[in-house]
């Protein structure tokens, strides 16, 4: 899912590291203008940024049902959309989140990326409310390594994970 061309400002900066954004990719594209991957379905915010949440998350349903293995399903720019929401429609649209989250299709994984900055100007309410659903939250330290911020095994926190790809 690319929120506002976040995806294509991520293949923007992998280019810059001489790195590159995988091929092939089935895109939910939700606002924003620039095509990166396959775009299944494109889906624009009202005047005032309201995005149907539900048929967001049957299109992604749909897209992961379709497939015969699992999928990852990588929201990007979630937490641009949150910020502009009044206090209200956020909480409202982080606790649906959660519930997608929580009753995804049995082949789906999600993997969030989220931009640090933002996601703590979204306090108190929203990063928590999602991170309680999350079993693992990791920062991300360098090209190839990323540190276990919380996890549902003790031994794991602090952890830094290394990619070797």
């Amino acid at each position: 899912m690319d929120y506002f061309d976040t995806l294509s400002l991520m293949k923007y900066q992998a280019e810059i590291l001489d790195s590159e954004i995988p091929e092939g990719l089935k895109v939910v594209k939700i606002g924003g203008e620039i095509e990166v991957g396959e775009i299944v379905k494109r889906m624009s915010p009202s005047r005032t940024y309201q995005i149907d949440l539900r048929k967001v998350c049957e299109t992604i349903n749909s897209v992961v049902a379709s497939e015969e293995k699992g999928v990852f399903v990588i929201p990007v720019g979630i937490e641009k959309y949150l910020a502009l929401l009044e206090l209200h429609e956020r909480i409202r649209a982080a606790l649906f989140l959660t519930k997608c989250v929580t009753l995804s299709h049995e082949n789906m994984r999600k993997v969030w990326f989220v931009n640090r900055e933002v996601w703590h100007e979204l306090r108190p309410f929203v990063p928590g409310f999602i991170e309680e659903s999350m079993l693992f939250i990791a920062e991300i330290i360098g090209q190839k390594r990323v540190r276990i911020k919380k996890t549902i095994y003790p031994e794991l926190l602090g952890v830094d994970v290394v990619f070797d790809i």
